[in-house]
């Protein structure tokens, strides 16, 4: 399989030299198999090839890594609780709050329905969005309690026209003012003599990281080869970290929200549900996890 094969020259490189162990037990493991501990998704392995080069990032490993994100931020809060508390919503969570937005009547799904519970259970300082469509990825980043949310889009495109009402909508009630403004984040321009041509997915996952650790570096095209790198190195030690029974997966995390209702109307509500799962309303069993954590930062 082509994919394998890339997969295998590319662990050649000496950026790879630290991981040495984790990459020769992928080597040895089906291409077919599914990166092991995430909790919302099934990626196949060699969707990992999408990361290479400048090719455009499959939607599947952008997810995981936004999954990855927000564990691992997570993580890191228990043991520095000066660090904002920050929500990463998968791709999926845009679509469908623009599919019940646009809905009649609107309701909410019981995805958005476990959101508006997190908000009201916890303080949240950001909540990252993340959008793919005509195969480029773009973010948007909402300041809780506030009427701005910054938007990210790597090609400098102007912003969806339904952003802002949309966010107003899932936060109706909670006690927040409406959305007013977008403004333009700082996000550099890929294509041309800038580079990172295929990197979209690649910068609006570091846009949103940035948000939530002002410490790191920017994404520029010029340099894009090493953030696909660096993912590609964390979703390999988080693959290899899963190998130990139980960790870190569904069994070590536990759902905020459960069995917590809001007051809502029968009439908000829809029998429907969206069909993702958002792990945003988890939280890991930190003493396992952090060991996770301090295995992506040596």
């Amino acid at each position: 399989m082509e994919s394998a094969r890339d997969l295998i020259l590319h662990f050649s490189s000496p950026q790879f030299a630290d991981i040495a162990l984790a990459v020769a037990e992928l080597k040895g493991t089906p291409i077919l198999s599914t990166i092991r501990g995430l909790l919302t998704n099934d990626v196949p392995l060699w969707r990992l090839a999408t990361l290479l080069d400048e090719r455009w990032m499959d939607e599947d490993v952008f997810n995981a890594l936004i999954e990855l994100l927000y564990f691992t931020h997570q993580a890191r809060i228990f043991y520095d609780p000066t660090m904002p508390v920050c929500l990463f919503l998968p791709t999926s969570f845009l679509s469908d709050a623009r599919r019940r937005y646009q809905g009649q009547p609107r309701q909410y799904t019981t995805e958005i329905l476990d959101l508006r519970q997190r908000l009201l259970l916890t303080t949240i300082r950001s909540i990252s969005i993340t959008s793919v469509f005509d195969d480029h990825y773009t973010a948007y980043v909402y300041h809780v309690g506030s009427t701005i949310v910054d938007h990210g889009d790597s090609l400098h495109q102007s912003p969806a026209d339904d952003i802002l009402d949309i966010i107003s909508w899932v936060i109706a009630g909670l006690g927040h003012p409406p959305i007013e403004t977008i403004s333009a984040g700082i996000i550099s321009q890929q294509g041309g003599f800038n580079g990172g041509e295929g990197s979209c997915g690649i910068a609006a996952l570091n846009f949103i990281e940035c948000y939530a650790d002002t410490k790191l570096h920017r994404w520029e095209g010029s340099n894009s080869h090493l953030f696909r790198d660096l993912a590609l190195q964390n979703l390999i030690r988080y693959h290899d970290s899963a190998r130990v029974e139980n960790f870190p997966g569904p069994t070590v995390v536990w759902n905020i929200v459960a069995n917590i209702s809001l007051p809502e109307t029968a009439s908000a509500v829809s029998p429907l549900a969206s069909g993702y799962i958002d792990f945003n309303m988890y939280l890991p069993l930190v003493s396992r996890f952090y060991r996770f954590v301090c295995y992506i930062d040596s």
